[in-house]
């Protein structure tokens, strides 16, 4: 479990409920790893982007900011 333990494990502290019906909605938000990931792929793509509309902003999700 991302941040809060190696399941079925809780880390010591954490907060998170152990209720059935909490984990269910938290499972169903996880996003799998559905394939190998290319950094320099996804970065030439967002500087492409980037390029393409003039510039912006990135934010990034704390589990997948290899990017």
């Amino acid at each position: 479990m991302f941040r809060l333990g190696r399941w079925p494990d809780f880390f010591a502290g954490a907060q998170f409920s152990r209720d059935p019906e909490a984990l269910n909605q938290y499972f169903r938000q996880m996003v799998p790893d559905t394939g190998p990931f290319d950094a320099k792929v996804t970065t030439d793509a967002v500087s492409a982007l980037f390029n393409r509309v003039r510039g912006g902003s990135a934010t990034n999700m704390t589990s997948k900011g290899a990017v």
